[in-house]
């Protein structure tokens, strides 16, 4: 891989910043589109995309918050999540049993919340932790 991820990421959000029109912005994707098969860096395209979708997150303020929970959310538990996040995050919901109860919220892949049942019996029995 000639450039990492993040250095893609670097180059497109500063470019793409200076772009003034939509016709602009597809041209900038086509040029980096073309710059990653010339550098022969398509099989990390998908590591690429979203390096470039963080790098634009952190510039515009926008969190990804990721919200991991045993079974789907109720009504009382969505005004939760609701009241935590601020207008234009972007929400991802995920529904993984083995949490058994509770969930998971995960803010921009860095600071995590794990009040699931599962978390608490592996603390409990002590699964994971060195001896």
């Amino acid at each position: 891989m000639k450039c990492s991820p993040q250095q893609y990421a670097r180059a497109f959000g500063e470019v793409a910043a200076k772009a003034r029109s939509p016709e602009e912005k597809s041209a900038f994707v086509t040029n980096l589109t073309n710059v990653i098969r010339r550098n022969r860096d398509l099989p990390s395209r998908k590591k690429i995309i979203e390096a470039i979708e963080k790098f634009l997150r952190k510039q515009s303020g926008k969190r990804t918050v990721s919200v991991v929970s045993a079974r789907p959310l109720t009504s009382s538990q969505n005004d939760i999540v609701a009241s935590f996040v601020k207008q234009g995050d972007f929400i991802e919901y995920k529904v993984r049993p083995e949490l058994v109860a509770g969930l998971k919220i995960i803010v921009n892949d860095e600071t995590e919340f794990d009040g699931s049942l599962k978390r608490k019996l592996d603390k409990l029995f002590g699964v994971g932790q060195k001896t």
